[in-house]
């Protein structure tokens, strides 16, 4: 990995990483046995609860990112190396993609390995068919890509470690649900159906495109923030 991906390889070389990457794997392997002694029906529901555990792994770990290399000074010896900012990004976040992709597959094949047609539509209620059978990979995937741009901007811009996991964890997965909220309170305050607080199946993908979009608006500033060394002057504040 050193030889392929030196910047994702300072992510994951400390024997800390390695033990976050694989102790979560086993801890979700081991919350689904436990739940599936409950019944197929208590795994399934528990699967959107159970998956937070991915996105604020992704927020601890990328808000701690640059943020070492940038104390120890090792960023700028970085940024004067041969790689090119776009390598550094996205060896950085392939870096922390890894880092968290063991635990991403388990509850993946989980949500799939549960996903038998006949037992959803005859026993569950869970649609067997249709948009709503993709919705929680569909979350968990955009999730899972745009969060780390996130976090890895606010490890560069946030003086203190706990003030960039709540601004990323802000930023990154609370505000795409702000336009579906507010749709969704205007529309059962006209009186449309179909819509209620909690947004429904067109609330959850107008959330995906909100926490993409998101992600990319991270990545452009993230890019600008390296290309112009502007975490310098933060650095010499603190």
């Amino acid at each position: 990995m050193l030889e392929r991906n030196p910047i994702g390889w300072l992510q994951q070389y400390a024997w800390s990483a390695r033990l976050i990457k694989w102790g979560l794997c086993l801890g979700l392997i081991v919350a689904e046995c436990l739940l599936l002694t409950t019944g197929i029906y208590g795994l399934v529901r528990s699967q959107d609860q159970l998956a937070f555990v991915v996105p604020l792994g992704l927020v601890l770990s990328a808000a701690g990112s640059f943020r070492r290399e940038r104390e120890s000074g090792a960023l700028e010896l970085i940024l004067v190396s041969p790689l090119r900012v776009s390598q550094i990004i996205a060896g950085r976040l392939r870096g922390i993609w890894g880092q968290f992709l063991p635990a991403l597959l388990v509850l993946l094949l989980v949500w799939y390995g549960v996903d038998d047609t006949w037992w959803n539509r005859r026993w569950l209620g869970i649609p067997s068919s249709g948009w709503d059978r993709y919705r929680f990979p569909i979350q968990l995937l955009a999730t899972y890509l745009a969060l780390p741009i996130v976090g890895l901007y606010f490890s560069l811009r946030s003086r203190h470690y706990l003030t960039g996991v709540a601004l990323s964890l802000g930023f990154g997965l609370w505000l795409p649900w702000l336009p579906a909220a507010l749709l969704s309170f205007s529309s059962v305050s006209a009186g449309i159906p179909g819509w209620q607080w909690l947004p429904g199946l067109e609330g959850w993908y107008l959330v995906t495109v909100g926490k993409l979009l998101v992600g990319l608006l991270a990545l452009l500033a993230l890019w600008r923030a390296l290309a112009r060394r502007s975490f310098q002057a933060l650095q010499r504040a603190g």
